[in-house]
């Protein structure tokens, strides 16, 4: 004999309530950090230069120390929208 009852198998990311849930919990952040042992870098500097790194990316950073005046290293900074144009012989 037939039987009228019908199963039906939920998938959990399908299901709205699964979906807000899983929207709601917070996302583990990764962070490019600024190496601390910087002498000069105050706090806020190493603070605000920490970044955020979603999936699937990476990121390093190197800091050195300068000792020029900051006319002539901003100088260089300012032109510092094409990065590989500097790694000349790496």
């Amino acid at each position: 004999m037939a039987s009228s009852i019908q199963l039906h198998r939920m998938n959990p990311m399908n299901h709205p309530a699964a979906r807000r849930a899983a929207a709601a919990e917070p996302k583990p952040a990764r962070v490019c950090p600024v190496p601390q042992d910087v002498p000069a870098a105050p706090e806020s500097v190493l603070r605000r230069h920490t970044h955020s790194i979603a999936a699937g990316q990476c990121c390093s950073a190197a800091v050195q120390a300068v000792d020029a005046p900051a006319e002539a290293v901003w100088s260089v900074l300012r032109r510092f929208d094409r990065p590989q144009a500097y790694k000349v012989g790496l």
